[in-house]
C-alpha cells in the first residue's frame, strides 16, 4: 500500500528558505528531486540508510537499493547520497549543496519514476547525510508475454486427478491426495512458471475443480498450472481445536504438493525456482503459510525436497504470527494480500492484514498490500480478477516473467 501524496519539491524548497535561500534559488535546487507521491516504507528505509551513511568510511559499500527497499514490491530502485558539512547558512543549505552534486545523474533525469522518498540525518562533527530513493511501481505489462493469452484453450493439456501424495484421513485410513495439471504447449526443454492455486472452504469444503477456469487462463498466457485437493474436516468449524488440526493437515497437503511439482519439474516443464501460490480464503491462508512458514513435521519420500514457494498471493485472508511457532525471517518469499475493509464471512476490518504485512517487514521479508474498499470475502485469483493487475504485476517481478 502507498497512499501518500506529499509533494517533495515545495518540502525541500521550504527547507531551504528557511535556511535562508532566495525563492529562487530554493526553487532551482528544490526541484533536483522530482515532484512524486511519496510511500512510506521507502521513507523509513532511506531514513535508517541516512543515519548509518553517517558512520559509513569512504568507500564503504552499503547494501544495494534493490534489497535495502524490498519491505514492498518495486520493479526498480535508484538512490542518491551523498554528505555535506552544516555551515552557518544551516542544514537546508547543506542538503542544497549535496543535490546540487546530483545534477545530471541519470536517475534523475529519467521519467519512469513513480515515488519518491528523501531523509537527512545529523551527523557528529557538523555535518549530515542526506539520501534521496526514486522507485519505480511494478506494472502487469512487466510480464511481458505472460500478460495475454498466447494459446487457444484447446491447446492445453489437463492432465486430471494426479496423485501427488497419500495422508491419513479422518478416519486414520489413507487418502490419495490429487491435483490437476493445465500445461501449455512446447514444454520440452522449457522451465516455465507455475501457478498453484488453492481453493477456500473454511478447511471443511471445497474442491479444486473451483479454480478450473481460472487454470486454463493463466496455462493460456503460457504458465503450468496445479489445482490441489487436500484434506478435509467437515466439522472444522466446530472448535478451535478441530480447526488448528484442520488448517494443520491442510498445510501438509499443500507442501506435499510443491514438494511433488518441484520433484517433478523436468518431467512437466516447470522451472523450480518460479513456483507461487494463490489462494482464496483457507486457501489464501495456505498460500500464506507455503511463503512464510517452515515444515515442523517434515517426512515420506520426499522430504528432501523444499516446499517453499518463491511468491504467494492471498485474498479473504492473514497470518496471525504465533510467538515460539510462526517464525518469520528476511528468507521469507514475497506475499501479496487482499481484503476489503469489512469482510462478510469472517466480520474482520483491515486491522489484520496490515498487521501480517507489518510483521513480515519486521522480518524482513516484502509484503505487499491491497485494502479493497466495501463489504466483501475475496477477489478471484485469475486473470480476470478485479485486482488482475496488481496480481500479474506482482507475479512479473517475483517470477521474473520478463526472463
Amino acid at each position: 500500500m502507498r497512499p501518500t501524496t506529499t509533494p517533495r519539491a515545495l518540502v525541500v524548497a521550504a527547507a531551504l528558505l528557511a535556511a535562508g535561500c532566495s525563492s529562487a534559488r530554493a526553487a532551482e535546487l528544490g526541484a533536483v528531486v522530482p515532484d512524486l507521491p511519496g510511500a512510506p516504507t521507502l521513507a523509513a528505509v532511506a531514513t535508517a540508510r541516512a543515519a548509518a551513511l553517517c558512520t559509513a568510511t569512504d568507500g564503504e559499500a552499503p547494501a544495494p537499493p534493490a534489497e535495502a527497499y524490498d519491505q514492498e514490491t518495486w520493479a526498480e530502485v535508484a538512490e542518491l547520497s551523498g554528505r555535506a558539512r552544516v555551515g552557518d547558512d544551516g542544514e537546508g543549505a547543506a542538503v542544497a549543496r549535496v543535490r546540487d552534486r546530483w545534477r545530471g545523474d541519470a536517475p534523475l533525469g529519467q521519467a519512469r519514476w513513480d515515488h519518491v522518498a528523501s531523509a537527512t540525518a545529523t551527523c557528529a562533527g557538523d555535518r549530515l547525510a542526506t539520501i534521496t530513493v526514486l522507485a519505480r511501481a511494478p506494472r502487469a505489462a512487466d510480464a511481458g508475454a505472460y500478460g495475454a493469452p498466447r494459446h487457444a484453450a484447446d491447446e492445453v493439456e489437463v492432465r486430471s486427478g494426479i496423485r501427488y501424495g497419500v495422508a491419513p484421513g479422518l478416519d486414520g485410513r489413507p487418502v490419495d491426495l490429487v491435483l490437476d495439471l493445465h500445461l501449455p504447449p512446447g514444454r520440452e526443454g522449457a522451465a516455465r512458471p507455475t501457478l498453484v492455486l488453492v481453493h477456500g472452504g473454511g478447511f471443511a469444503a471445497g474442491s479444486r475443480a473451483r479454480h478450473t477456469d481460472e487454470a486454463l487462463a493463466y496455462a493460456r498466457r503460457g504458465f503450468v498450472v496445479a489445482t490441489i485437493d487436500y484434506r478435509l474436516d467437515p466439522g472444522a468449524g466446530a472448535s478451535r481445536a478441530r480447526l488448528r488440526a484442520a488448517s494443520a493437515a491442510a498445510l501438509d497437503d499443500g507442501m506435499e504438493a510443491v514438494r511433488w511439482l518441484r520433484a517433478h519439474a523436468t518431467e512437466h516443464g516447470i522451472d523450480p525456482d518460479r513456483i507461487a501460490a494463490l489462494g482464496a480464503s483457507a486457501g489464501g491462508q495456505l498460500a500464506l503459510s507455503l511463503a512464510l512458514l517452515e515444515d515442523l513435521t517434515p517426512g515420506g519420500p520426499m522430504a528432501a525436497v523444499s516446499p517453499r514457494v518463491a511468491a504467494a498471493f492471498s485474498t479473504g485472508s492473514y497470518l496471525v504470527p504465533v510467538p515460539g511457532v510462526t517464525s518469520l525471517g528476511p528468507d521469507d518469499a514475497p506475499v501479496l494480500l487482499q481484503h476489503f475493509a469489512s469482510d462478510t464471512v469472517t466480520g474482520r476490518s483491515w486491522t489484520h492484514p496490515t498487521a501480517t504485512c507489518a510483521a513480515v517487514r519486521r522480518a524482513g521479508a516484502t509484503c505487499d498490500l491491497v485494502l479493497s474498499e466495501g463489504a466483501d470475502h475475496v477477489v478471484g485469483l485469475g486473470p480476470d480478477s478485479a485486482i488482475a493487475d496488481e496480481i500479474l504485476a506482482f507475479l512479473a517481478v517475483h517470477l521474473r516473467l520478463d526472463g
